[in-house]
This record gives structure tokens, C-alpha cells and sequence, in this order.
């Protein structure tokens, strides 16, 4: 999982340094930062069990878009003739989800977040003009956690 995480987060920061003027504006510092993004706490509830929330910073959003193979769309369409279910698709929501949630993950971080609480995802099948592809659409709010103090 770490290789994805660094392998995502260098593929972020190209993405994102092409729309702005330095990396330092999104990473000050250049060092692995995987795992204090991997530590972020993700939730649909809107709390985080056994932590106070201090501030709510900012709503975040994450938008993964995929074009479906057309093998995949011919083997997804045997499946629904034949029934059972269609382990391509399912990779490609599963390889979605994943990515989406690591964004939002980089944006708490960016926003020195500890969780994202009141997580919602959002399925759409988009498709028009002999195209197929899935937009998966992901947010939530970025907040801060009261530090845990040892006792």
C-alpha cells in the first residue's frame, strides 16, 4: 500500500505543480510525507470515535473519472446476459475509491488536517456517443483533532 500512496502522491504533485507556480505553494517541506497522509482518519460519521474535533477547516472534494476498456464493456455486458459478477468493473471501482480517498487525503494534509469526517461518495455512469466511463465523486469535511494526551 505504500508503494501506491508514494506512487500517487508524486503523480499528484505533477498534476498539481503544472497548474501552479512552485511546489513549495503545495509541499513546503520535500520530505516523505506518506505516512503522516496515510495516518489521516477517514469517516462517513461525523465525529472520530474517542477524539474531539477542535475546527472544522474546509469541505473537500475528490473526482476520479475512468473510460471503461471496451473489453471490459463487452465481458460487463456478457455478465448481464449471463449473470454473476464482473470482476473488471469491480476492479475499477475498488482502484477508484482508492484513489479518490488518497486525494482527499493529501488535501486534509495540505490544510494540516487530522481526519475527514461526514465522508459521501458518489457513483455516475457517463456515457454518450459510443463512450463509456465512471466518474466517481468524493467529499467531506477536513478538521482538526484535539491531540491525544497521554495519561
Amino acid at each position: 500500500m505504500d508503494k501506491f500512496i508514494n506512487d500517487f502522491i508524486k503523480k499528484y504533485k505533477a498534476s498539481v505543480l503544472s497548474n501552479t507556480s512552485s511546489n513549495s505553494e503545495i509541499f513546503p517541506d520535500e520530505k516523505d510525507n506518506s505516512e503522516e497522509i496515510n495516518s489521516i482518519k477517514l469517516t462517513t460519521g461525523f465525529t472520530v470515535a474517542n477524539r474531539a474535533i477542535l475546527e472544522e477547516v474546509d469541505v473537500i472534494s475528490a473526482e476520479v473519472v475512468y473510460g471503461a476498456n471496451i473489453f471490459k464493456d463487452i465481458f460487463s455486458a456478457v455478465r448481464d446476459v449471463v449473470g454473476g459478477r464482473s470482476k473488471a468493473i469491480q476492479g475499477l471501482l475498488k482502484d477508484a475509491k482508492s484513489e479518490a480517498m488518497l486525494e482527499l487525503k493529501i488535501q486534509a494534509y495540505q490544510l494540516s488536517a487530522d481526519a475527514i469526517i461526514g465522508i459521501d461518495i458518489d457513483y455516475q455512469e457517463i456515457s454518450g456517443g459510443g463512450k463509456s466511463m465512471l466518474m466517481l465523486a468524493i467529499s467531506g469535511t477536513a478538521v482538526k483533532l484535539k491531540p491525544i494526551v497521554d495519561q
